[in-house]
């Protein structure tokens, strides 16, 4: 977090120059409330033209300077978020399949937005009200010990004294805004879950009890910002308090208690200065501890270790088998998937069998090394698929779902990825899914069939050229006709293919060289005729 926000050397010194424009503006306000008091106290020798000159010139230069001061602070705070959200979408994108899967998709969501807005809100204001409030302290005291070194000494001594005091209430507003951001973490989730599922709450006639459940937690959400700021507002009206009570406390007891003489000209000068000195180190004090927290939470989520092994390991090769030996996988303790020692031949077609629930998924995301908390080997070539860089993993093989994800994007980015594929392999792949008339469609996850999306789906992963294609039910919301036309096009190609399924077409997948069986845990791998054969005789 401190690399980014102080990496760009350029930008801290325009920041900076910025917040002292501000702070000039802050002490220009308070020479005006001093001038005024100077100019109606006796010991005054200042002409109404020169009052009227210096308060005039002060309210045509304070404007000028704040101009300026936006204009240095903007760019670097810009960027600064710019990089921030940079940062926290990299570390995503990083974090193991495992990792990733530690918290909702909304939560991260939350993070790029929610988190990141109420750390503008709650760090750079408060930064630029505290390195403003320092100027003006410093100012202030200069003045006041300028003209009694008694009065400045005293009016420090309580100034620090607070200042401590405040810092114990930096756990507190820490905790605040963490449970802001949980909350409106919690209301994104239920708000996506809402989108996503409206049409299965209005199938099952449960809008209403759906709608309870977010007003509840929206309310919730609203209570704990109320708590928040009416802590802030607590806090800054004590604040206001204290900077204007102090001082004349402090008056009071030296004039008494002291006999410390003030003519009314050290008074017009010495008091305003007094208040502002008080206003800033409370002001340090309140707003730093909000700096802090909203710094936290982010330097929190910025500081989080990844796996961080997408491109370390060696290179992918699969020229020859896939080996799987001693393989098993289990859940909390309870094993749920045990195999016998089999190879999986390059350029063979696999059909991985097994009801609902018997662990095909599992066994794919093993596969695919997206899951290797599994027991045994899997070798490719010889070499465990832990050991393989999952960067040169993923150029060569291709996973599809059954839950098909497009991007608000043309057909054509969808398939391609953003990414600069030869146009005549994009072509020969478009006629090949026979879906050359969609291709300039804008939207495709709100105008094409199901079909269709499976249909780009799938061109996506050919047009990477890959030698395995796992499948998981891909077909399973699919009609006959779009069935066998992608396991056409699947069985056509030169690579290898392991296709989950339970809904079989006989006449189609009996083309398949192998059956991977799942019954009760166990994997089993028989030629296509014996399965047949069996399974008639049943």
């Amino acid at each position: 977090m401190r690399d980014i926000l102080f990496g760009d050397k350029k930008g801290i010194i325009k920041f900076f120059i910025g917040i002292v424009f501000s702070a000039v503006t802050t002490i220009l306000l308070q020479l005006i409330f001093t001038v005024v008091l100077y100019a109606v106290s006796p010991a005054s020798q200042l002409s109404l033209k020169a009052v009227l000159f210096i308060l005039i010139t002060i309210s045509i230069l304070n404007p000028i300077l704040y101009l300026i001061s936006r204009i240095f602070r903007t760019g670097f705070i810009r960027d600064a978020l710019s990089e921030i959200r940079k940062k926290i979408f990299e570390i995503v994108l990083h974090k193991s399949y495992k990792e990733y899967f530690e918290h909702p998709t909304s939560e991260y969501l939350s993070r790029l937005t929610n988190d990141i807005s109420q750390f503008e809100s709650n760090f750079f204001p408060v930064l630029l009200e505290n390195i403003s409030a320092i100027l003006v302290y410093i100012f202030s005291f200069g003045i006041i010990f300028i003209n009694n070194r008694k009065i400045a000494l005293g009016l420090f001594s309580a100034s620090m004294l607070f200042l401590v005091l405040t810092f114990f209430l930096r756990k507190y507003t820490k905790e605040l805004q963490l449970g802001v951001n949980k909350t409106n973490s919690k209301l994104m989730t239920i708000f996506s879950d809402f989108l996503g599922g409206l049409q299965e709450l209005k199938m099952n006639l449960v809008e209403k009890a759906y709608a309870d459940r977010i007003n509840w937690n929206v309310e919730l959400n609203e209570k704990v910002k109320f708590n928040q700021q009416f802590l802030y507002s607590i806090l800054r009206i004590g604040k206001e308090f204290f900077s204007i009570v102090t001082p004349i406390i402090i008056f009071y007891i030296g004039i008494i208690h002291f006999d410390l003489e003030i003519s009314s000209k050290l008074l017009s000068i010495v008091l305003p200065f007094s208040i502002s000195m008080f206003s800033s180190i409370s002001e340090i004090g309140f707003s730093y501890n909000r700096m802090k927290a909203a710094y936290d939470i982010l330097d929190g989520y910025i500081s989080e270790k990844t796996a961080d092994d997408y491109d370390i390991g060696r290179d992918f090769r699969f020229e020859k088998e896939i080996e799987i030996k001693d393989f098993s996988f289990a859940y909390d303790s309870r094993k749920i998937l045990q195999s016998s020692d089999f190879e999986i031949e390059r350029g063979k077609k696999y059909l991985l069998l097994g009801k609902s629930g018997s662990g095909k998924s599992t066994f794919l995301k093993c596969i695919s090394g997206m899951n290797k908390s599994f027991s045994g080997e899997i070798k490719y070539d010889g070499c465990d698929i832990r050991k393989i860089s999952l960067k040169k993993y993923f150029e060569n093989i291709s996973f599809l779902i059954q839950d098909v994800f497009l991007f608000n994007d043309t057909v054509e980015n969808n398939i391609k990825l953003y990414k600069s594929e030869s146009e005549e392999l994009y072509q020969k792949i478009i006629r090949l899914m026979g879906i050359e008339k969609i291709t300039s469609d804008n939207n495709p996850y709100l105008t094409l069939s199901g079909g269709e999306k499976e249909k780009v789906s799938l061109a996506r992963e050919l047009i990477k050229e890959p030698k395995l294609i796992l499948l998981d039910e891909m077909t399973k919301g699919l009609d006959e006709e779009n069935s066998r036309r992608i396991e056409d096009i699947i069985l056509s190609g030169d690579f290898t293919v392991i296709n989950a399924t339970h809904k079989l077409i006989k006449d189609i997948h009996i083309k398949y060289d192998y059956v991977i069986q799942i019954v009760d845990g166990k994997i089993r791998l028989m030629d296509s005729a014996s399965y047949w054969r069996d399974r008639d005789e049943k």
